[in-house]
């Protein structure tokens, strides 16, 4: 009984199969952005797995960089943070509409989950427990609450500027 060995493989079916991986493993990895692509969204090409992410480290931080991508792109582009495809709202009339009047239909952000209890505030609650929470905030901000709400921000700034006011004059914390 004769073993076969890579040596007795055909170089052509070897040359396939590694090739037909290879366009395999590219396709698994752009398929999460093509949702954003066949919508015709504007925005960076994305590398495989990775997205945008390695573009972070050229601008020196995520904010410069979609700061420069908004006068690429106009104020609404694609952008994909990792494997994950995000739309990227800079008009500010279109982003009042997202999170004042149709906050319901728009509750989740591209934020890591922290484990429970982390997980209940309105900053990373998702899905149902985010719209509890906003329901409940809600009317703590209406117009009347933030007026009453000045006097007391005032005399905190007063405050402040008179321990800074110190601390200038002083050199010494007072604590």
């Amino acid at each position: 009984m004769e073993i076969q060995t890579l040596g007795n493989w055909d170089p052509l079916i070897v040359f396939s199969t590694v090739i037909l991986l290879l366009v395999l493993i590219y396709w698994y990895g752009m398929l999460g952005f093509s949702v954003l692509n066949r919508l015709n969204v504007p925005g960076p090409k994305p590398v495989p797995f990775v997205g945008n992410i390695l573009e972070v480290r050229k601008y020196g931080s995520i904010h410069l960089m979609i700061f420069d991508y908004v006068k690429k792109y106009g104020k609404i582009f694609a952008i994909s943070l990792g494997r994950k495809p995000s739309l990227v709202v800079a008009d500010p009339e279109m982003l009042k509409t997202i999170m004042v009047k149709e906050f319901a239909t728009f509750h989740n952000r591209m934020m890591p989950t922290p484990p429970p209890p982390m997980s209940f505030n309105v900053f990373s609650a998702r899905d149902e427990t985010w719209k509890r929470i906003r329901n409940i905030l809600t009317p703590s901000f209406s117009a009347r609450k933030m007026k009453l709400m000045v006097s007391l921000i005032e005399e905190s700034c007063d405050v402040l500027l008179k321990k800074l006011e110190s601390i200038a004059d002083t050199g010494e914390y007072m604590g």
